[in-house]
């Protein structure tokens, strides 16, 4: 099981979802992607703290390798 996080959770106007195996990966994807596409620059820790608590668990499939890994909500914006 992994974890979902949508920018929409966090009441930034954007379809991305950030999908990884664990909850530091996701948190990471998502605010690689906050700071590159939405220009900020930092997170306060309240922003942080819903993030973690925005997360929701997310179902993967394996395909082709290892390394692909794709969430079933995948529609093409998320990083899994």
């Amino acid at each position: 099981m992994g974890k979902k996080l949508d920018c929409k959770d966090l009441q930034v106007e954007c379809g991305y979802s950030a999908c990884g195996l664990t909850t530091e990966e996701t948190l990471q994807k998502i605010g690689e992607h906050i700071q590159a596409g939405h220009a900020r620059k930092g997170f306060s820790k309240g922003f942080y703290q819903k993030a973690i608590a925005s997360l929701s668990d997310e179902r993967f499939e394996q395909e082709k390798s290892e390394d692909e890994i794709l969430c079933e909500a995948c529609d093409g914006t998320c990083l899994c």
